[in-house]
């Protein structure tokens, strides 16, 4: 299980780079935290891994435009694995 956080509430520090994170692997499950509230607790202590976006500016994504980006490069690193 994949958290997408940049506040990983003291359980992993720092969270992962996206583009240093496997996403490859089969049965991966990937958690989004809400805009406003982030990953609940009790779910974050559940997730092996935290993958944060980099972002240009000081700030986050919209959790859509994050969904968008994640689904984009585990395309791009499975489709790598592909002869």
């Amino acid at each position: 299980t994949v958290c997408w956080e940049t506040d990983t509430a003291g359980l992993r520090s720092p969270p992962t780079v996206l583009e240093k994170s496997n996403l490859a692997s089969a049965g991966l499950a990937v958690v989004f935290g809400a805009e406003d509230a982030g990953v609940p607790y009790d779910v974050a202590e559940a997730c092996d891994d935290f993958v944060s976006i980099r972002t240009a500016a000081r700030g986050s994504l919209n959790v859509s435009h994050a969904v968008a980006v994640v689904l984009y490069e585990r395309s791009r690193q499975v489709s790598n694995l592909v002869p």
